[in-house]
């Protein structure tokens, strides 16, 4: 290990950031020199057809340079971040509960939060990679601290979405610690993201279900008792005997109808999936109205998709902000800022319906995630 560190004073550093998306590979390569000077270059590879050309690549740069360190992001299909590090504690989160094999994940612990992945996943991602190795495989939730320290950001409660053409994530952190995680590993069917989660968001707006939280809580406790946990086996001869006047007649009940507390319901199911509608409908009006942008330029290492998928981060936006505010398993904060990081293009008008709607202050920063990776590299050796 000394004789490395010694190396590195007098051969450049090779780091090199890999990141799959939309069929493609996008590369960022970094060279620093001793002296202090630098340079970067940026290439993409098909992920079906130009393999042997990417690792071609890497080998060569392996081959050619003594120093070098390849990073590449955690596209696995299940993953996260989660605000705790105590492990008595993982098992009250949903996205870990619905992991069948609880064996299967790992998890690292950061300041004073979590990531998690699987085992499998990983091992999969490094086979892929075989035929040149990589160091290190970064999670996307360690991105908003790159950008954070990068942009000084302020240190408020902020939630930062990344969005590309293939994942899409949601975190919010307050001053470099992740207070919600939350991952839409469906990107490509907005219904199927939403079906379940946007109707408990909606029909909450309707049902306050607020006042009924504890009773659930205790009806779920006593449920994982036994039956014989009611009772103290010193008084079980003391219970009363059961008379027949005791007894409810349920008779009462024959003149009740509940017919139109059927129709009540079915009155409001209707409503929220109108309200549901018009808003889907508003926002599609909203953003048909914004002039379009000018394409941004590039120097092609990077391809440009249109925009992103407006729709998809509003819902995100929607069940993540009802998720932070109303689940006791996160902090309670209120959300100041939030940053859409991405390459894509974002309408103005949507920055400013998710200022209105949510009451936080909405800017886009475009990044190149290859590029972040390498910063993560650094950070990563400056840490050893």
């Amino acid at each position: 290990m000394k004789l490395f560190k010694f190396l590195e004073r007098f051969f450049p550093k090779i780091f090199i950031g890999i990141w799959l998306n939309g069929g493609r590979y996008h590369v960022y390569t970094k060279w620093l020199y001793s002296s202090g000077g630098s340079k970067q270059e940026s290439l993409d590879f098909d992920a079906d057809v130009e393999m042997d050309k990417l690792f071609d690549y890497l080998n060569r740069l392996q081959k050619n340079n003594i120093v070098t360190y390849i990073a590449v992001l955690d596209t696995s299909s299940i993953q996260g971040a989660i605000p705790t590090t105590e492990t008595k504690s993982y098992l009250k989160f949903p996205e870990i509960r619905k992991i069948r094999d609880f064996n299967d994940i790992i998890f690292k612990p950061q300041d004073g939060w979590s990531l998690f992945s699987l085992k499998t996943e990983m091992l999969h991602i490094q086979n892929k990679f075989q035929a040149s190795g990589i160091d290190f495989i970064f999670s996307p939730f360690l991105l908003p601290d790159v950008v954070s320290k990068r942009f000084q950001l302020p240190p408020s409660t902020s939630m930062f979405i990344i969005t590309e053409k293939d994942f899409t994530i949601v975190a919010i952190f307050k001053e470099g610690k992740l207070l919600y995680g939350m991952v839409a590993d469906e990107v490509d069917d907005n219904d199927k993201v939403i079906s379940n989660t946007i109707h408990e968001v909606e029909n909450n707006e309707i049902f306050n279900f607020g006042e009924i939280d504890t009773d659930i809580e205790k009806g779920i406790k006593y449920k994982e008792q036994s039956s014989s946990a009611y009772f103290d086996e010193d008084d079980s001869d003391e219970v009363e005997e059961i008379k027949d006047d005791d007894i409810l007649d349920l008779s009462i009940f024959d003149n009740i109808s509940f017919e139109e507390e059927k129709k009540d319901e079915k009155e409001q199911i209707k409503l929220v999936k109108e309200d549901k509608e018009k808003k889907r409908e508003e926002l599609e009006k909203f953003l048909d109205e914004e002039i379009q942008e000018e394409q941004p330029k590039t120097d092609g290492a990077i391809e440009i998709e249109t925009t992103i998928d407006h729709e998809l981060v509003y819902e995100i936006v929607t069940l993540s902000v009802h998720q932070f505010y109303h689940e006791e398993i996160y902090p309670s904060d209120f959300i100041e800022n939030c940053y859409i990081l991405t390459n894509l293009k974002v309408h103005n008008s949507f920055i400013q319906k998710l200022e209105e709607e949510f009451s936080f202050e909405t800017e886009k920063i475009r990044i190149d995630i290859a590029e972040l990776l390498v910063s993560l590299i650094g950070e990563e050796l400056s840490g050893d």
